[in-house]
């Protein structure tokens, strides 16, 4: 994007996110959405007027302990910031050479503190130290879905392309090896339905889905802990099939089709996780919806008990989102120009305080 199109300033620091009651149905006859107790302040924004320009961001990840960190696909480069939104460095590059990338499909960072990036054209998964050091780069076979961080001391696992397969150990060669099967209340007919995202919380992982509400957690161990039941049901939708006129589209030689016939997510399903993270006790959840709020929601739920605790409704439509401890979420808004926002939770006044 041309810089000189950047606006300075849109958002004061400091700006006080109003806490609105979602004006939605009665969601099935479960308890309705409800505002969080407390507050999340803007504290800063990267990539609007502060000298760092954001291409195309996208794998907006806690770094752990010392900020955030995301994928440009306009350089093929991972760039990692403070808290403070200072940038603390960059590692990769565009090319196919060691710690170069041609897509960062998938970005994870594990419990040791490190960025695990797929990179689904390479068929390769390269690691990152937490300081910007590219480690290692390792072959991976085709069909890999999305990331867990290590499992069972196994190298990694990731979520295969398999209607019945929750996720599977994958070796540097790319064979499969132990394979978990999708949890009661889990199922979905293809892949298409069945389309994941992971996140990587203090001690589980999580597992999200594009098109229901249901949220999977994780032991370290790799064993389902607990199948969450979203705010807002949304079932796993159908696919739908329809016949495309052969005789408007040609081959590469220039040879017309038979038949085409392309599959596709109903369009009356509802778009439901967009992205989620957690730290400590809460799991947040960037969600769409039906609401007219969607991709401004983030509902809050209790890791331990799975319990819905309340809801945040950012000003903006937010594209992924990052539990960064102590307080504080990162969420990346890619209109009207890509930044970061850094939000602080500021408990609710007690009565009687000022």
């Amino acid at each position: 994007m041309n810089p000189g199109s950047r606006r300075c300033g849109r958002i004061a620091m400091g700006l006080i996110l109003g806490l609105v009651l979602l004006h939605g149905q009665a969601l099935g006859g479960q308890t309705r959405r409800h505002p969080m107790n407390d507050s999340l302040v803007l504290e800063r924004t990267i990539g609007d007027g502060d000298g760092i320009e954001l291409d195309k961001p996208d794998g907006l990840v806690p770094l752990r302990g010392r900020g955030l960190a995301l994928f440009d696909w306009a350089d093929m480069q991972v760039e990692a910031f403070d808290a403070a939104g200072q940038r603390l460095w960059r590692a990769g590059g565009k090319g196919d050479g060691p710690g170069e990338f041609r897509g960062g499909h998938d970005v994870q960072p594990d419990w040791d503190g490190s960025l695990h990036i797929l990179d689904k054209s390479h068929l390769r998964i390269t690691v990152i130290s937490g300081n910007g050091t590219v480690l290692r780069s390792e072959r991976v076979g085709e069909g890999i879905g999305q990331l867990l961080p290590s499992i069972r001391g196994i190298l990694r696992a990731v979520i295969p392309r398999d209607t019945s397969i929750l996720w599977s150990a994958v070796t540097a060669t790319g064979s499969l090896l132990p394979q978990v099967p999708l949890p009661d209340g889990v199922r979905f007919h293809s892949l298409l339905a069945g389309e994941s995202f992971t996140a990587t919380l203090d001690s589980m992982t999580a597992v999200g889905y594009r098109w229901s509400d249901k949220i999977v957690l994780l032991g370290r161990d790799g064993a389902v802990r607990k199948v969450i039941s979203g705010i807002e049901p949304i079932p796993f939708p159908l696919v739908v099939s329809a016949n495309i006129d052969p005789t408007s589209v040609e081959n590469a030689s220039g040879a017309r089709f038979k038949t085409i016939v392309v599959t596709r997510i109903d369009p009356k399903a509802a778009h439901a996780t967009v992205d989620l993270s957690g730290s400590g006790d809460r799991l947040y959840v960037l969600f769409a919806g039906r609401s007219s709020e969607a991709r401004r929601i983030v509902d809050v739920y209790d890791i331990r008990s799975g319990t819905y605790i309340g809801t945040y409704t950012l000003p903006q439509v937010q594209t992924n989102i990052a539990a960064l401890g102590g307080g504080r979420i990162a969420t990346l808004q890619q209109d009207p120009v890509p930044t970061v926002k850094i939000w602080r939770v500021v408990p609710a006044r007690k009565p009687g305080s000022k």
